[in-house]
């Protein structure tokens, strides 16, 4: 591998793209293709002929290069259309080569621009050169809605350098496909033609480049080995799955002879009928046959039965009320053991509803309730209202390379609470729609199902488990992530090839733990049980990193109380996990407990540890006369509130001060007010545990 250089070619430049949320339909057993106009890649990603390539960028800028033994050299950079007095930053990281236009740069810094549109080594790859795409493969970001004005504002910004593939406003993004003679002009649309633009015109939050190979369930039902578990002679036979949706296209062939119930919730006048397509996606990703498509797109469990209900209408809206109907039908009623469903609700609310309803009828009937963990990604807690449920299996998406998506929602939930429980494929899956045929979506909508089908694979073969049993089958056998913490993928990604045929499990399947100044160790015991006629001996290790994986925890953060353990046949083995309060700040890790034998068994527990550090006094000096018989409060973030403010002691009339508690170390933000009510500074102050403030505000 070459080192790293950068290289400033002066000239000119221009800019676009997302991962892809795209929806493509048609009849006949032939796999889909994107929409046209202008037309695609004519071939699929993969390794790049070697020889000379011509790129054009999103910004109109054509790029020339030379790829020969893996090694690929920029040649030259030519400046698109009307694009004088850019210069360009040419990066070799050995691995990649990135062309990154100066107007470009400012909004790859600020998050508002993918960096793969400029890495030219993705774009050969994927098929994207300019002798086999006329078109760049684009996704925008904007605030979501549920009117499309957003998704048109940002139609109006690209203007006729973009033809629009899908929009999904309710999600905040679209698809477009941008043609490369117009790339400049569409640059100029977002940037408004800036030379160094810090936002995208339109409400344009993100640009991303839509640069993966579609896969459908050809490609990820094989990927989380659902076809081992049929070779088994599991299919999820005599298992009723529920389905909590959109409804279902009642004549596609892919779904005859399998709905043995059906109910419609939402008063729609042609009752289950799916009038959106996202139903019959997420039903057939369960269970489709792949009739129409001489079995390509078979679901994971094409054996279950599926009980549909009709929970969300056309628009894909629906009521809390309607959707807790729903669950009680399929459980109550109907008697369905696994539910899945691709339904989410705003993030920040520790009682939704509908999770009370979850957790409450898992404990009534011991049903599993598999749940999206919402859209919401990339940001930290944004874990759906409804995904937080105890008692759900939540399940985030990833691709067909075990990377999380950017939408997906992450953890923790409230300060350290472990979701997503799991994830499963998401990105770019294509399944049966209305009409007969099959489409491309991407969500957490397409993940679930693929693990509420796994679920039905293993109640087949062990029909006596209930709810938890599953769930700690499911979670614990996930295939790993390279870089992945519990607080983006949970335990890791389904795997239904283990999940059916290995005989171990461990509960709980995740743990959260929590230390601090005046309790510096907890403790956590997980079982081990083997349903196997044999015993087995399993080698125990921890590895833990921060919260995002980006550095390795302290070591000793976890220890345990052996190394070792040998869980008999039909029995049972217990391990203690310990976490220890090593660090002098507060800070939060994620961690897997993983469990491994000569065998080839492999369990996965996820882990969670908030470390608090000791806390002292941080002294807050507030310079001002608030005047007489009026006070100075503060508000912030925790240990204060931002609801209610704490008073300070006056020390002189022109000095109050203030105490507050706070973990050394430990970052927050404060305002001081006078009243905690009348006058405000309108601005906050920064602070650090342990430190001593004098703050001159002017109100």
């Amino acid at each position: 591998m070459r080192r790293s250089s950068v290289a400033v070619v002066v000239t000119t430049a221009a800019l676009l793209g997302l991962p892809a949320v795209s929806a493509a339909a048609q009849t006949g057993p032939s796999k889909p293709s994107s929409p046209s106009a202008p037309s695609g890649p004519s071939a699929a990603s993969g390794a790049a002929a070697e020889g000379d390539h011509t790129v054009t960028l999103v910004t109109g800028d054509t790029v020339k290069a030379h790829l020969e033994n893996h090694d690929l050299r920029v040649l030259s950079v030519e400046p698109g259309e009307g694009r004088t007095g850019i210069t360009f930053a040419v990066t070799d990281r050995g691995d990649q080569v990135s062309v990154v236009p100066s107007d470009a740069a400012p909004l790859i810094r600020a998050n508002r621009l993918d960096p793969q549109l400029f890495e030219v080594g993705t774009l050969i790859a994927d098929g994207y050169d300019d002798a086999r795409s006329q078109i760049i493969p684009v996704l925008t970001t904007y605030p979501k809605s549920a009117t499309s004005q957003n998704a048109e504002r940002a139609d109006a910004a690209l203007g006729s350098a973009a033809k629009r593939r899908q929009a999904f406003p309710r999600l905040g993004v679209s698809a477009f496909a941008v043609g490369k003679k117009s790339a400049p002009d569409g640059w100029r649309g977002l940037t408004g033609g800036s030379a160094a633009p810090s936002t995208l015109r339109g409400g344009v939050t993100k640009l991303w480049l839509d640069g993966k190979v579609s896969a459908g369930l050809d490609q990820s039902v094989p990927h989380i080995g659902a076809p081992t578990a049929w070779a088994s002679g599991y299919d999820g036979s005599g298992v009723k799955v529920a389905v909590l949706d959109t409804g279902y296209d009642t004549d596609h062939p892919d779904l005859q002879g399998k709905v043995v119930a059906s109910a419609d919730f939402t008063g729609n006048a042609n009752g289950v009928e799916d009038g959106n397509s996202h139903g019959t996606h997420v039903a057939s990703t369960v269970a489709g046959s792949g009739a129409a498509s001489g079995g390509l797109y078979k679901g994971v469990a094409p054996g279950a039965s599926l009980v549909v209900g009709k929970v969300l209408g056309n628009d894909s809206w629906g009521t809390s009320s309607a959707i807790i109907a729903g669950m009680e039908w399929a459980v109550g009623e109907e008697g369905a053991k696994i539910v899945s469903m691709s339904i989410q609700s705003d993030p920040g609310f520790s009682d939704h509803p509908v999770a009370a309803a979850i957790n409450t009828l898992t404990s009534q009937y011991d049903a599993l309730f598999v749940v999206c963990s919402g859209n919401y990604g990339p940001g930290t807690s944004t874990i759906s209202s409804i995904g937080v449920a105890q008692s759900a299996l939540t399940v985030g998406a990833v691709d067909l390379t075990d990377t999380v998506a950017g939408f997906s929602s992450r953890g923790p939930v409230g300060t350290q609470g472990l979701k997503p429980d799991m994830t499963g494929p998401g990105v770019d899956i294509t399944a049966a729609v209305p009409g007969g045929g099959y489409g491309t979506m991407s969500g957490c909508s397409m993940a679930t199902p693929h693990v509420a089908g796994t679920a039905a694979l293993v109640k087949q073969r062990h029909p006596a488990w209930g709810a938890q049993r599953l769930k700690d089958a499911l979670m614990g056998t996930t295939a790993a992530a390279a870089g992945s913490t519990p607080y983006t993928y949970g335990t890791g990604r389904v795997d239904a090839a283990r999940a059916v045929s290995q005989q171990l499990t461990a509960n709980p399947p995740s743990a959260a733990l929590s230390v601090t100044a005046a309790q510096p160790t907890a403790t956590q015991t997980v079982t081990y049980t083997n349903d196997a006629a044999t015993p087995v001996t399993l080698n125990l290790a921890v590895s833990a990193t921060n919260s995002t994986g980006s550095t390795p925890a302290p070591s000793g953060l976890f220890t345990l109380s052996g190394n070792q353990v040998t869980v008999p046949a039909s029995g049972t083995a217990q391990v203690t996990v310990t976490l220890h309060q090593l660090t002098g700040t507060t800070s939060l890790y994620g961690g897997v407990l993983t469990a491994t034998s000569t065998g080839g068994a492999s369990l996965r527990t996820a882990l969670g540890a908030s470390v608090e550090a000791p806390s002292t006094t941080t002294t807050v000096r507030v310079h001002y006369n608030p005047g007489t018989g009026n006070r100075i409060v503060l508000r912030g973030d925790t240990p204060l509130s931002w609801t209610a403010g704490q008073d300070c002691v006056s020390k002189a009339a022109d000095l109050w001060e203030c105490g507050v508690n706070v973990p050394v170390g430990q970052q927050f933000f404060y305002k001081p007010l006078v009243n905690d009510s009348l006058w405000s500074t309108g601005s906050n102050y920064y602070g650090v545990g342990g430190q001593t403030y004098d703050i001159y505000p002017s109100f």
